[in-house]
């Protein structure tokens, strides 16, 4: 275990183990993927370990029409499918990839911003949504957002995990699309 690995470390509990360890698996997924399909499948089952969750979706930036467009989504309440391509002005993701900013909404019923990509949100049970950029250097990629059924509040310890692992994501989709045009 990681704790075993690196000298007089300590955790506060089997939890931030089990976060250090989901981010060196991340940290391995950065490089062996070529696909950003299976990438996002991974990552999504990698934080299901960690995290709980009932909507994760990540969404990437298409410069050629300034949208967000929906690249993969994983809902235990519906078909977000039809979130497609929204504005960068109305979707969550646009405001996290345009401020460069976790969006934490712990209540969905208090958020008036975003009403056609919180209404399909909405719709599929979800009651609080978190969205972090997914940025690599100066490369603003997208976002990936985690929504669930509770209202509920994301502690500064979770956001700045979800930030690194946002980072680590902004890092493998930079491969992906590296070794793909090539």
């Amino acid at each position: 275990m990681l704790a075993q690995l690196v000298p007089g470390s300590h955790f506060e509990s089997d939890a931030e183990l089990r976060r250090y360890e989901t981010l060196l698996q991340m940290a391995d997924l950065v490089v062996r993927h070529s696909d950003l399909q299976q990438l996002f499948l991974d990552v999504t089952e990698r934080l299901h370990q960690v995290v709980n969750f009932d909507l994760i979706v990540f969404t990437l930036h298409n410069p050629a029409n300034n949208r967000m467009q929906l690249r993969y989504c994983e809902s235990s309440g519906g078909d977000l499918e039809q979130l497609g391509e929204l504005p960068v002005e109305e979707a969550p993701s646009g405001w996290a990839w345009l401020n460069q900013s976790p969006l934490i909404i712990p209540d969905l019923d208090e958020e008036v911003r975003f009403e056609r990509g919180l209404k399909v949100i909405r719709n599929a049970g979800i009651r609080s949504y978190f969205c972090f950029p997914v940025t690599i250097s100066e490369k603003r990629l997208g976002g990936i957002g985690l929504g669930s059924s509770k209202v509920q509040f994301c502690e500064e310890k979770d956001v700045r995990f979800l930030q690194r692992v946002a980072e680590l994501v902004a890092l493998a989709i930079e491969n992906v699309q590296s070794s793909s045009a090539a």
